[in-house]
């Protein structure tokens, strides 16, 4: 890891705006925040994971700095080997930002973590908690690896239709939305919160591929920590809501928690699972399961499947639109906690396991009890499936 800073003594008015995070740690990327110096100095401080190229950063920033003139701006940089040209193109993508030029847009999959929150809830209610403080792995960091800010998690308040909820939402870019010490607490912490406040909700925008494994046992405990903070949640009257709706999914740990909230929302893209595909190719083979099977991987874990399972209980499209307006009916699906409920939901896994004997997959299932729609569901565009999916869970009743 190199760090390394940039200053500059601009001529011109100071620019103002709101406190910006723009971009991840990801793999040939970078995180930018800029926030307001309290000088007019121009200070760019750096990390970075690829060392020895300081001369093409100095070059790359002051080219930026001679097209912006970003006046009295404090710029924070963490790479991942990012080229010049992603640099810059982040750099300005943050500035439009920061000057409150930049909306998000209406694909869920395609938002970041910070973008996924502006749109889904009431606009400009959402406050960041611990925006002006870094908490960056220490773990990470002796690895010699480069860290994010946020520890890949954004966690605060917001309204949704005026109604008060917490909300933490996962950066899909930054490892894989994976969960380590710090993201974990952050979560626990939220869980916490919303007891001490007695907010409606809380939501996760989830979109992980489970614990870390740079700081395994962290997270872990982390994960453990946070069932136990959101079942008390759950037993104050809380709803606990997870949307599922990203490329990573919720697997690992972050698939036990899902399974833990009392509702769930999925679309097409989104998967639930405790072991992914490549880890079960890895440990037993492709006779078990070829993880390199993208339609079986969706079969077995993709959001038809758990739609139709029951697992998630609302299917939607990509639309942060259409999200949002099922995020609103969920509000009211609380699942109380009581020994009744508990009996209800080992009864319907009991059936689940009797109906399924025989069948490794969904879509072989299907293919038994309901052949008319088995060849074409998977493919099926959104509005169709639900219509198909329906009339099959109904005759399954």
């Amino acid at each position: 890891m190199e760090q390394m800073e940039f200053r500059f003594k601009l001529p011109g008015k100071r620019l103002h705006g709101k406190k910006t995070v723009c971009g991840v740690v990801g793999s040939g990327n970078l995180e930018v925040i800029i926030d307001e110096n309290i000088t007019e100095e121009t200070l760019f401080t750096i990390q970075t994971a690829v060392d020895h190229y300081k001369t093409v950063w100095k070059m790359v920033i002051e080219d930026f700095v001679k097209q912006y003139q970003p006046v009295g701006l404090l710029f924070t940089l963490n790479d991942n080997g990012a080229t010049p040209a992603v640099v810059l193109l982040r750099l300005g993508q943050a500035l439009d930002e920061f000057q409150g030029n930049h909306k998000p847009g209406s694909n869920y999959e395609e938002l970041d973590a910070r973008e996924r929150i502006q749109a889904i809830f009431d606009e400009n209610s959402f406050q960041e908690w611990l925006a002006d403080e870094n908490h960056y792995s220490p773990y990470l960091a002796a690895l010699n690896l480069p860290a994010q800010a946020d520890d890949g998690i954004v966690i605060g308040s917001a309204s949704l239709q005026k109604n008060k909820v917490l909300v933490a939402s996962q950066q899909k870019d930054f490892m894989g939305g994976g969960v380590g010490e710090i993201h974990g607490a952050k979560l626990t912490g939220l869980f916490k919160a919303a007891i001490a406040s007695q907010v409606k909700a809380v939501v996760l925008l989830i979109d992980s591929g489970g614990v870390r494994l740079h700081e395994a046992n962290a997270g872990e405990i982390a994960i453990s920590e946070t069932i136990r903070a959101l079942f008390e949640a759950r037993q104050h009257g809380i709803t606990t809501i997870g949307i599922i709706c990203g490329k990573n999914g919720a697997f690992g740990g972050m698939g036990i928690i899902s399974a833990c909230l009392d509702y769930l929302i999925i679309n097409e893209g989104g998967r639930i699972g405790v072991s992914g595909p490549e880890v079960i190719q890895a440990v037993a083979g492709t006779n078990a399961f070829n993880a390199q099977d993208r339609a079986l991987v969706w079969r077995v874990y993709g959001g038809k499947t758990r739609y139709l399972q029951g697992i998630a209980p609302c299917y939607v499209g990509k639309d942060v639109a259409e999200i949002r307006a099922q995020l609103i009916i969920s509000l009211d699906k609380k699942v109380p906690i009581n020994l009744n409920s508990i009996k209800q939901k080992h009864t319907l896994l009991k059936k689940r396991l009797q109906d399924t004997q025989g069948f490794q997959e969904e879509g072989a299932y299907l293919n038994h009890v309901e052949p008319k729609y088995a060849p074409t569901i998977f493919d099926m565009k959104d509005q169709e499936f639900i219509k198909a999916a329906k009339t099959i869970k109904k005759k399954l009743e």
